[in-house]
């Protein structure tokens, strides 16, 4: 037994050891998002090659990602618990700076073979390397050092093919005399996804990843060089952007996604014209030139990659074979501060950076959504009246794009993490301000505003005082007058009862309900900046104006009296009611309802209190009875009993022996006290007591 209680504690132990390590609680969850890049001219663009990482400072735990040519990031699946997510930024300068990282890559010399960044690596996919095509496929985390992954793919040994990656897979497309298309997502494992695509036989092309598509750029086929551009979203069904791009035609460049960007980078112009020119687009359609001359010799049959920043452009031959590796910094570019950022995670998140070359700012951004509605929670569209003025400050962070893009809903883009003050103005509502902190977090918000200068109400079919007898009266018209003005307003009463009025003129107004049969009883009341809210009910075949009488009725220790137990009563011209509770409104409270407006007197009796009689003026607010709503009731003072001389002397006779008993036990405790003094001094006499203290 013993045994059996030492391996229960040991284990309780161990796991009261792993629930309490770090990182033990909680599950894991995605991270990621994208790095964007504001112009000089506020246009926005994504931005490819920035490395993102992600700090667990309790574990150790790090992770590491670069963007693609979307700007996106994926840094995997993270534990629950603190992080720090850096962004490293860099900015651009003018002229071009090219850099040799290796004079001799591990893979053999070659030619027309395709390189990619696939799962935190450079590739080297194929190629010839003047003794015959090859079928290998290498990989390298920094430029210099590469492993070879296989020596055999699935596809056939080919060059002047293409590469990318998309959809979490690499992909091999074309090559002499081949339009077929393969992918893979381990370099080793190859699957054909067709072996006849759209665009005609073609080698020596270029392809990347851009606005989510695959593209072919260029090369050569049966009729020679080539300048059209051509896309795919899955690799089967291509679409020709545009069959002369603005560059010569030409074969052996190479293309990448760079800066928001596709760009071409040399090739041959017709052999054996070598190019050292680059070339940029945004669309696949119109090209500009960034450089005729770039600073690595004129070369084609080489492989270009973006990775850690930079543009890499990888072997090739100008007249004799290549295994040096350049990369370039577009017009330069010098690191800015990192971009960090401290945060909890407990479920999935994504980040949006922003670097702004007009501040020269990094920050990290999200979308703020707002939905504003008004009066019974309707759009503003639903009640017909103009939007509502939003600001937000500080104001010169953020922009708002297309004003309320779905009716009532507002956008902010791009809004910095912090602290902002939300403002919500409308002629006919009260002004809304409140705090918003805008973090990776934050979603939406929607605001109800509430109304300013409306008349609106319910008409009720009864003033019976049982809710369940009582139903509301659908299809009449509403009537408003504005006094000043003489103006006449009418609204139809909806199927629930309800009637209401828009930007009423502030001062004295009439209101009266009719029709099927009613007639209305017209009610004047004062419009205030707050509006005003008057319901009606039906008394016989007229509808009046209503309101309630409540009240919470107490005695003179100030304590609530049940109500169930007095008579309370309401009585008037229209008609009179007696309070039955068919509502819990607590132990001493009561209400009249939907009792038409008018002069009432209110009546509260009991036989242990005095009876509370109280004239009231009702209106459209309403009435509270006795003093802020309470009603003291004194209770009633005991009456001497009626008789003769007889029993007037009978009376006196006991006063006199009540005082006489009284006086009697006066002297029977005097008399008791003398003698129980005597006995205690009688036991002081024979044992006085101590004074020394207790020990």
């Amino acid at each position: 037994m013993m045994a059996t209680k030492k391996i229960l504690i040991a284990f309780a132990v161990v796991l009261l050891i792993c629930l309490s390590a770090p990182g033990a609680r909680g599950g894991s969850y995605a991270v990621g998002g994208r790095v964007y890049h504001i112009g000089s001219d506020g246009s926005v663009s994504t931005k490819s090659g920035i490395l993102v990482s992600c700090y667990n400072p309790d574990t150790n735990e790090l992770s590491e990602a670069y963007t693609d040519g979307s700007g996106v990031f994926n840094l995997g699946s993270l534990r629950e618990g603190h992080w720090t997510i850096t962004v490293n930024y860099y900015e651009n300068t003018p002229g071009y700076n090219d850099y040799q990282a290796t004079a001799n890559a591990g893979w053999s010399a070659r030619e027309c073979h395709t390189s990619v960044v696939f799962d935190g690596k450079m590739w080297v996919l194929g190629g010839y390397d003047g003794e015959g095509l090859k079928k290998d496929v290498w990989y390298s985390t920094d430029g210099v050092n590469w492993t070879q992954a296989t020596a055999n793919a699935g596809w056939s040994a080919r060059a002047t093919h293409t590469s990318v990656v998309f959809d979490g897979k690499m992909w091999v497309i074309g090559g002499e005399d081949k339009k077929d298309v393969w992918y893979s997502t381990d370099g080793v494992n190859w699957t054909q996804a067709t072996a006849n695509a759209g665009w005609s036989t073609r080698f020596y092309h270029t392809s990347v990843v851009f606005d989510g598509k695959m593209w072919v750029i260029g090369g050569i086929d049966e009729e020679g060089d080539k300048n059209d551009v051509w896309y795919s979203t899955d690799g089967v069904n291509w679409t020709q952007a545009t069959a002369n791009a603005g560059w010569s035609a030409r074969e052996c460049h190479t293309s990448v996604v760079f800066d928001g960007k596709m760009w071409v980078l040399g090739g041959y112009a017709g052999y054996p014209i070598y190019k050292k020119d680059v070339w940029y687009s945004t669309d696949g359609v119109n090209w500009t030139q960034a450089t005729a001359n770039a600073g690595w010799s004129a070369r084609a049959t080489h492989t270009s990659v973006v990775f850690d920043g930079k543009m890499w452009v990888i072997g090739g031959q100008d007249g004799s074979y290549k295994n040096d590796v350049w990369y370039i910094t577009m017009w330069g570019t010098v690191p800015l501060p990192p971009l960090e950022y401290d945060f909890y995670l407990s479920g999935s998140a994504q980040f949006n950076s922003f670097y702004d070359l007009r501040t020269s700012q990094t920050y990290f951004a999200n979308d703020f959504s707002l939905t504003i509605l008004g009066r019974n929670n309707k759009s503003f569209q639903e009640l017909g009246q103009p939007l509502p003025t939003v600001t937000l400050q500080p104001a010169s962070w953020y922009s708002v794009e297309g004003g309320y893009p779905q009716g009532d809903h507002l956008v902010f883009y791009r809004l910095p993490y912090g602290a902002y003050t939300l403002s919500v103005t409308h002629p006919n509502y009260a002004s809304y301000q409140a705090s918003i902190s805008v973090d990776h977090t934050t979603g939406s918000k929607t605001v109800t505003l509430q109304p300013l200068q409306y008349a609106l109400g319910r008409v009720y079919s009864s003033t019976d005082q049982n809710p369940a007898n009582v139903d509301f009266l659908p299809g009449l018209i509403a009537k408003l007058t504005v006094l000043s003005t003489g103006e006449n307003r009418l609204r139809q009463v909806d199927e629930d009862g309800y009637f209401e009025f828009d930007a009423v003129p502030l001062g004295e107004v009439e209101i009266s309900i009719y029709g099927s049969g009613y007639s209305g009883h017209p009610y004047r009341c004062t419009m205030g900046a707050e509006g005003v809210t008057v319901d009606t009910v039906a008394a016989g075949n007229t509808i009046y104006a209503c309101g309630t009488v409540s009240g919470e009725v107490r005695d003179n220790e100030n304590k609530p009296v049940p109500v169930d137990g007095l008579t309370i009563t309401l009585a008037g011209e229209l008609g009179s009611w007696t309070y039955h509770a068919y509502e819990n409104l607590g132990v001493g409270s009561f209400a009249f309802e939907r009792i038409p407006v008018g002069s009432y007197t209110l009546t509260i009796a009991d036989t242990d209190y005095q009876t509370h009689a109280e004239n009231l003026t009702l209106g459209h607010a309403g009435y509270s009875a006795g003093s802020a709503g309470r009603v003291l009731l004194q209770a009633k003072q005991a009456e001497p009993p009626q008789g003769g001389e007889g029993e007037g002397v009978g009376v006196g006779i006991k006063g006199i022996v009540l005082v006489a008993a009284g006086v009697g036990a006066v002297v029977s405790i005097v008399l008791l006290a003398l003698w129980m003094k005597g006995r205690k001094a009688e036991e002081w006499e024979t044992a006085p007591p101590s004074m020394e203290p207790a020990a």
